[in-house]
């Protein structure tokens, strides 16, 4: 009898919530302009660049919340021709095998630049809440958020707007292009360093799967055209460096708040926009 009572319950309460659900229409589609960078921040910024000896780019997903400029940005980065960690769904924005962009010893790299711009990524605790970046480094950071543009950080130079449109900006202003030539070989020297130790971790046994090598072997089939998505917990954090995504917003994954179960979501959206 209890398990009737229960049963009816659910049923009812399902209905209701789904009482309307055949008059939903989405037709009209709303579009929100996205904020655009103050032209005198631009200005000021561009003269922080170019008196940087160690400039670094730190670009999260809200980089790439319109779809329609990703192309724009990753020629925005390649003409500031500044190394480059990706994050979130920004992963994949360059390509594969990017020459700017770094992976590996992200921390290191952070406690090293003297010049390091935050594009739509908070302090949060993937950045020890701040404490990755070095004292001495002039820090600019661009948000859609007003408090995740502050949080746990004293920018010199705030900008509350898309932070993709404010690297197409940058682009114009920093002109001509400057070279880092020494900063990103020595970068570049370390993130080669970290992948053949990787390579080597593939070849380690282990009680069970070993997660390097079966991520290793997943990056070998994964295809021009391959979306990733990455499901929450520990197992993101190591797919996130063994893993190369393909091309620009082919990385999926739950945030920063490791969501488990939010995969199997992930992939049946993924496949209804791209069947």
């Amino acid at each position: 009898m209890k398990s009737k009572a229960v049963n009816y319950y659910l049923s009812r309460h399902v209905d209701r919530l789904f009482k309307h659900s055949g008059q939903v229409s989405f037709s009209a589609r709303l579009t929100v302009p996205a904020p655009a960078p103050d032209a005198n921040k631009i200005q000021q910024i561009s003269q922080r660049i170019k008196q940087s000896r160690r400039p670094l780019l730190l670009i999260g997903g809200q980089a790439v919340m319109n779809p329609g400029n990703v192309s724009a940005i990753a020629s925005a980065i390649n003409q500031l021709n500044i190394p480059v960690y990706l994050t979130s769904a920004a992963r994949g924005l360059l390509g594969g095998d990017a020459a700017l962009q770094m992976r590996h010893h992200r921390k290191q790299a952070l406690r090293e630049a003297d010049f390091v711009l935050l594009a739509g990524v908070p302090c949060d605790f993937r950045l020890e809440y701040g404490k990755h970046i070095g004292h001495g480094a002039a820090i600019v950071s661009a948000n859609r958020s007003k408090k995740e543009m502050y949080l746990n950080c004293h920018p010199q130079t705030a900008v509350e707007c898309d932070p993709g449109l404010l690297l197409i900006a940058l682009a114009e202003s920093v002109s001509p292009r400057v070279e880092w030539t020494q900063w990103t070989a020595q970068l570049r020297q370390r993130d080669s360093d970290r992948v053949h130790e990787i390579r080597q971790q593939r070849l380690d046994k282990t009680e069970h799967i070993n997660p390097i090598q079966l991520l290793g072997e997943l990056d070998q089939i994964k295809k021009h055209n391959s979306i990733i998505i990455a499901d929450g917990g520990d197992f993101v954090a190591t797919a996130s460096y063994i893993l190369d995504p393909p091309g620009p917003l082919s990385w999926l994954d739950p945030g920063p708040f490791g969501t488990l179960g939010v995969g199997a979501g992930f992939a049946l959206s993924a496949k209804l926009c791209h069947p």
